[in-house]
């Protein structure tokens, strides 16, 4: 004689059981979908750049299309097609000007090759095995002096004249090397960062930006 176990049993529906199987078949599937569209649904043709320098850059992608980045700015460029990568990049600096319409400072410029869609350049100081730097002098004496790059060298550029008690910024960018110098040439004083003939500053200027000079 068989004995029957008496009291309750528990038993997980069956309906709770359905709807697990189809929640994680449903996960499954969105799993499988998102890879689908990553592998199929194609990037958007566009590349970022950041114009991390003090003037704006005039861009070129592909020989073609042109646009104007302002200093510090970033800007998402969009392409025609995803045919037009890898693409070439080229960008350069707008230079400002003295009153006599001249340019300040050195053209700087570069260009990029195989650029991929999706990515994002970084414009800055930096370019190749070269650094560049944007001297911004303050004057704090009672008489106006002229600010010169590089004094005592054998390529100098003289800059303009700063007003006593005034910012300077407006001037450009100037190839860094071990004896670079931004020199204030006042009426009885003459004031300097850097090194200039074969001394380091004992009275500094404000310091250039984009490269320190000690």
């Amino acid at each position: 004689m068989t004995a029957k176990q008496s009291g309750n049993e528990e038993h997980t529906p069956n309906y709770q059981k359905t709807i697990s199987w189809i929640i994680a078949t449903l996960a499954g599937l969105a799993t499988i979908v998102a890879a689908v569209n990553a592998i199929l649904v194609p990037k958007k043709p566009v590349i970022t750049i950041e114009n991390r320098l003090e003037l704006p850059i005039i861009v070129t992608i592909n020989d073609s299309y042109n646009d104007r980045i302002q200093a510090g700015d970033t800007r998402k460029i969009t392409l025609l097609s995803n045919k037009e990568f890898p693409a070439k990049v080229r960008w350069k600096v707008l230079r400002n000007r003295n009153n006599l319409g001249q340019p300040l400072g050195e053209e700087i410029h570069e260009e990029i090759r195989l650029v991929d869609q999706g990515v994002t350049l970084k414009v800055d100081n930096e370019i190749g095995l070269a650094s560049y730097f944007y001297p911004v002098v303050l004057n704090n004496t009672d008489t106006k002096c002229s600010i010169i790059v590089n004094d005592g060298l054998s390529i100098r550029y003289v800059v303009g004249v700063s007003s006593p008690h005034t910012l300077t910024n407006i001037t450009g960018y100037y190839k860094y090397a071990s004896n670079s110098n931004v020199t204030l040439r006042c009426a009885d004083q003459t004031y300097w960062l850097g090194k200039r003939n074969g001394k380091r500053a004992k009275e500094k200027s404000t310091p250039p930006r984009g490269n320190g000079m000690g």
